[in-house]
């Protein structure tokens, strides 16, 4: 066997390794985040932001929206969106559990299914330009969000988004312009927001449903319930559709159910459907922490 030929046969053991753990990972690879250690995490978040001296923001945010987040909300004309004096309260900091029920899936390798765990948390911070919330369905699958509160409303300034298949993590960070909540909306609203990194673009249409009450844990929550349907464009493409149960008073996701379904051109597997869907629900209004 010739040198060169000999070569070509090792990388192709190696790619047929490489290959069957990445069957092994998306067979039963996935490590739920328990809430023990979502707390640890936030504990030890808080003790560097005390060691920082950062101060937490106040509820008049030194953020204000750029021209870009104005121009990007879109009102029925039947509807009436006026300001707000000030800014409503931020949660309060910790980790908040939910229920929860779906998963996500790829087409790669005859197809394989994540399931989320039965219980996952969000943790939220007082930090950014307002409020950082975390979403940690596994270890290998995670989101975070920094919205800013301003007398015009709830403004989203980033996502950042994790996942790992195949043992290979894609961290991927959108930042954002338009409103999550403008002040003063009501049911019938509609408005639009963006969130772009230099090779992907997401264009949001957001709908005001209704006031609705949601139960947590025994309590009726008044939440708004948004409609959210977004394209995905650029090195991805694909749909994204979301239903968000906001609390009236502080913002925080009461309930939330959302299905994404996008594309892309991987190197070894030319183009592969990525697809989730799935349902949280808030256990308690008080965070651990």
């Amino acid at each position: 066997m010739s040198r060169r030929s000999g070569l070509a046969s090792l990388i192709a053991a190696v790619s047929v390794l490489i290959l069957a753990a990445g069957f092994v990972y998306l067979r039963g690879g996935s490590t739920p985040v328990s809430v023990g250690s979502a707390v640890e995490r936030y504990r030890g978040q808080r003790q560097v932001a005390l060691r920082e001296d950062v101060a937490t923001p106040g509820p008049a945010s030194r953020y204000a929206p750029d021209r870009a987040e104005a121009e990007a909300v879109q009102v029925d004309a039947t509807t009436e969106v006026t300001s707000a004096d000030g800014v409503r309260p931020l949660p309060a900091e910790g980790v908040y559990v939910y229920a929860t029920t779906g998963g996500d899936e790829v087409d790669v390798l005859g197809g394989s299914r994540h399931e989320y765990p039965a219980e996952t948390t969000i943790t939220v911070r007082h930090a950014g330009c307002g409020l950082v919330e975390r979403w940690d369905a596994l270890e290998e699958r995670w989101d975070e969000r920094e919205s800013c509160r301003t007398p015009g409303g709830d403004t989203l300034k980033r996502t950042t988004s994790f996942h790992e298949f195949f043992g290979r993590g894609d961290l991927r960070t959108l930042q954002c312009s338009g409103f999550t909540y403008p002040a003063g909306f009501q049911p019938g609203s509609s408005w639009a927001s963006r969130c772009a990194s230099e090779n992907t673009t997401v264009s949001l249409t957001l709908r005001a449903v209704g006031w609705e009450n949601v139960d947590v844990d025994g309590q009726s929550v008044r939440t708004m319930h948004v409609h959210v349907e977004g394209q995905i464009t650029g090195e991805q493409d694909g749909t994204t559709v979301r239903d968000v149960w906001g609390s009236a008073d502080t913002g925080i996701v009461v309930r939330e159910r959302s299905t994404l379904t996008s594309y892309s051109n991987q190197p070894v597997f030319g183009r592969t459907r990525y697809h989730e869907s799935y349902e949280n629900r808030l256990t308690s209004l008080d965070p651990r922490n």
